[in-house]
């Protein structure tokens, strides 16, 4: 059994994730919500081992180039996280941002070519609040 299966903690079900989304959306700027359209996704799980390995995974919710959007249960927000093979999702994020939050930056990175927000990386045996 490894600390992470110790965890107590119920994944989100697909219903309850959508359910979120929609509260978000109406809240979205026009020109997020054109983006959103544009690189939404039906929700599907990503493995991200050994994060989302209780869990079956994390699920992505939208994909932008070599980005996908998705929801970090185990942190409670969403995260963006490259990608390189489908299913598969390349780096663990804890961002716990809400969605209307990723969407704008992303929209911003993309109208504006400013760079994506600094990333809050996953959580490190024996480190409690960047201190050893």
């Amino acid at each position: 059994m490894t600390a992470y299966e110790t965890v107590d903690w119920t994944p989100i079900s697909e219903t309850d994730l959508l359910k979120l989304i929609a509260d978000e959306t109406p809240q979205h700027n026009a020109s997020a919500k054109r983006l959103w359209d544009a690189i939404r996704i039906q929700p599907v799980k990503w493995q991200l081992h050994p994060w989302g390995d209780l869990g079956g995974g994390f699920w992505v919710v939208a994909i932008f180039g070599q980005t996908v959007v998705w929801y970090n249960d185990i942190e409670d927000g969403f995260n963006t996280s490259p990608w390189t093979t489908p299913g598969l999702i390349d780096a663990y994020f804890c961002d716990q941002a809400d969605l209307r939050y990723v969407l704008s930056y992303l929209s911003d990175s993309l109208l504006g070519g400013t760079a994506l927000p600094p990333k809050l990386g996953p959580p490190r045996p024996g480190v409690i609040g960047g201190q050893p």
